[in-house]
């Protein structure tokens, strides 16, 4: 089923660990700007363990005032708890990589450090969606994260375009972490 004109196809690009792969979907991949990520998304799907026993994952982006790097939050409840619980940390351009980011833990958290990038970026009225590679770090293995600006989710299309392009990718190290993908509740 092909989606309306309105609502063109996403696009992806394969993760830059994935170096034996080139991007067939898009001549060169353009990341969102950083304020086209400013404010909450909901993390809908992951593949990262940390997240198995949690619901109501939003992750709130802001830009800080120099312009250096992101503020990011997540916040989230565990299943048996309804006490929210924070991760405070900061996101920064990596140079020379579109839509690739360190981020770094604040607080007690500072010492702990992750690589994301952005694998696809769409724009829909009202339920803009992000598709996630997360590397993996000492403290945990990469991950995919699916993350929506609507708890809602996204479109039944858009949603069959991420699952086939998450399966057609040819690394299996990749493969790993997307056979792992899960739904977080969100209520």
């Amino acid at each position: 089923m092909s989606l309306p004109t309105l609502f063109p196809r996403p696009h992806f690009r394969p993760p830059s660990t994935a170096l034996h792969l080139k991007p067939t979907s898009l001549p060169s991949f353009q990341a969102p700007l950083s304020d086209l990520f400013t404010g909450d998304w909901f993390i809908l799907r992951s593949s990262n363990p940390f997240w198995k026993d949690k619901r109501n994952v939003r992750l709130h982006y802001n830009p800080a005032p120099s312009g250096s790097h992101i503020e990011d939050t997540a916040c989230y409840q565990t299943m048996i708890s309804d006490t929210v619980k924070i991760v405070v940390g900061k996101d920064t351009p990596v140079d020379g990589e579109t839509g690739t980011y360190t981020w770094q833990g604040k607080g007690l958290l500072r010492v702990a450090r992750g690589r994301w990038e952005i694998l696809s970026f769409t724009a829909r009225d009202g339920g803009d969606w992000m598709l996630v590679f997360a590397h993996k770090t000492l403290f945990s293995a990469s991950a995919i994260n699916l993350l929506c600006r609507r708890k809602e989710g996204l479109s039944k299309e858009d949603l069959g375009e991420v699952e086939e392009w998450l399966n057609g990718v040819e690394d299996e190290k990749f493969q790993q972490a997307a056979r792992g993908v899960f739904d977080i509740k969100q209520e």
